[in-house]
């Protein structure tokens, strides 16, 4: 698995989903932006969702084996902060909610992040800890 590459295409999502965020459903501008960032998800699927899925799987089984293992995409944040450090972070409310028992309680969420590519489970109540790393 060439990591490299799948950060850099993780990346170009986190990116347009981010501008997708900022737009408006009416504009032409949304349409578009969707539309490529449909592309972008159906190619890294494609490319990573195998590889993914069986991250996604080991997490689960690790950390919160209650919960129903779901496509990569649907722990994919719908908008990402880019520091300047270009390492990217997202907002305590991104993810899917999983229940947790060895985390402190709260509303748990598991996230992937780019930059590196990353698994986090968070929550509102400020925990955050990264569950899994790409190249670890």
């Amino acid at each position: 698995m060439d990591i490299r590459k799948l950060n850099q295409d993780f990346e170009k999502i986190a990116e347009k989903k981010t501008k997708l965020s900022a737009l408006t459903g009416a504009s032409q501008d949304f349409v578009t932006a969707e539309n490529e960032l449909n592309e972008l998800l159906d190619s890294f699927i494609e490319n990573y969702g195998t590889f993914l899925e069986e991250i996604i799987y080991e997490v689960h089984d690790e950390f919160c084996p209650d919960n129903d293992v779901l496509s990569p995409i649907a722990y994919i944040a719908k908008k990402y902060i880019k520091r300047a450090s270009n390492k990217f972070e997202v907002e305590p409310s991104e993810g899917v909610q999983v229940d947790v028992d060895d985390f402190p309680e709260g509303n748990n969420k598991l996230v992937m992040v780019p930059s590196p590519c990353r698994l986090i489970i968070q929550n509102e109540e400020g925990f955050k800890e990264t569950v899994w790393q790409a190249g670890n």
